[in-house]
């Protein structure tokens, strides 16, 4: 007698709710994808090719609708032109050299028998191996570096890959990078060179709103469940709460699913509001437990800085207003305080994590432009969190002391 059997009911093809999951079409993103096929176009047209830049928050469609496009232009190349055309992806959560992202295009581009340690070679030595490694595929290189950003301490490779034809470093492949970033600051922190080698052409890709997101989810809705599961409020819930953090479909669409797998496991037979809400806050618990294990010492100093403020009715806050809290909580900590601009950098990067609220303020002549920063999680569930950092003890006592 079997133990396991197929799960029945809610869904039809979860799969389609997933990150992986590449869409026939691709919604809410016409002016972008215009934009971004008018870049790819002289590859097509056997031209040599500008780097391409694309940033914008998480979730807002830069990865799908590279690998869309990406798709389309191998299998209409092979169609239309006699010409090897090759896409080398690269995540580079895990890789922060150049040297590193030279093994790992290296690595790409061989069997798994065949790869090289990203270690033991001299620099030199790992990046001619790379060209050569390029150099005999012939034809075009499409080199993709997803999250792009990380590699930003080291960016010897930024600046040469895109011009390493006109270097001589390669003679019989075209190479065109396209780096991807969530971080909106990432080209403004760059090298002048480097810029002007790796950020040749930008995109920008802007969030979602609500009425993209519903129209997104509506037409994977009708893939992934079965007829008439879905009560009429669900998908707009969904799509409200994503578009009221920051325009996230990938939030959405994990919303969404959570929500069916809640039903299913509860045996019901649709999916209601109900189950949204209580998708959202599992989502917020799991996101909070993610997030703020990864932080460094120092972003959990800001974060902390930032829930204390909240815990005492001063948010929004300015950048100031946090670093002046900041230093009291590096005392406590035995840390080294950090420059105000740099903890600049910390605020936006807690921003991007969705952990706070980033808004932008114009008072005129008063006091111009600013930012302000505000709390975006269940304070209590974050201080929770912070405790599992003996470092943060005192801190944390702070914090909950004003809880």
């Amino acid at each position: 007698m079997p133990i396991f059997t197929p799960s029945t009911g809610i869904f039809d093809d979860p799969h389609v709710l997933s990150e992986e999951y590449v869409p026939e079409n691709i919604l809410g993103r016409s002016h972008e994808l215009q934009e971004y096929k008018n870049a790819l176009q002289p590859i097509m047209d056997g031209q040599p090719t500008k780097s391409i830049l694309l940033y914008g928050k998480t979730g807002v469609g830069k990865t799908v609708s590279t690998k869309y496009l990406l798709s389309h232009l191998k299998a209409d190349v092979k169609e239309y032109r006699d010409m090897e055309l090759t896409t080398v992806w690269v995540l580079c959560e895990n890789v922060n050299t150049s040297y590193q992202l030279a093994a790992s295009i290296i690595n790409s581009l061989r069997g798994p028998e065949n790869h090289i340690r990203p270690t033991g070679y001299p620099a030199e030595d790992m990046y001619q191996m790379m060209y050569r490694e390029l150099d005999a595929l012939g034809g075009h290189v499409v080199i993709v570096l997803d999250e792009v950003d990380n590699l930003q301490a080291d960016d010897k490779l930024l600046y040469e890959l895109p011009r390493a034809r006109a270097n001589g470093r390669i003679e019989n492949v075209r190479v065109t990078v396209i780096g991807i970033s969530n971080d909106l600051k990432f080209k403004d922190n760059l090298r002048q060179k480097v810029k002007s080698s790796l950020a040749q052409q930008e995109l920008l890709f802007p969030p979602y709103d609500a009425n993209q997101l519903r129209e997104i989810l509506y037409a994977r809705a009708d893939e992934a469940f079965q007829d008439d599961v879905l009560t009429d409020g669900v998908i707009p819930l969904c799509a409200a709460f994503a578009a009221q953090d920051i325009g996230d479909a990938r939030q959405a669409l994990m919303l969404l699913r959570e929500a069916g797998n809640i039903a299913k496991k509860k045996d019901a037979a649709e999916v209601t509001e109900q189950h949204v809400q209580r998708a959202r806050d599992e989502l917020e618990q799991d996101l909070i437990t993610t997030s703020v294990s990864k932080l460094t010492t120092q972003g959990k100093l800001v974060l902390a800085s930032t829930l204390s403020l909240h815990l005492g009715d001063e948010t929004p806050a300015r950048n100031k207003d946090v670093y002046s809290r900041y230093k009291q909580y590096a005392s406590l900590a035995d840390a080294e305080p950090v420059s105000q601009r740099r903890l600049r950098d910390h605020l936006g990067d807690l921003s991007m994590q969705t952990l706070l609220d980033e808004r932008t303020r114009n008072t005129g002549r008063q006091e111009g432009r600013f930012k302000e920063y505000s709390v975006a999680i269940d304070a209590q569930a974050a201080v929770t969190h912070l405790q599992t950092d003996g470092r943060m003890e005192q801190v944390v006592a702070d914090l909950e002391n004003r809880l």
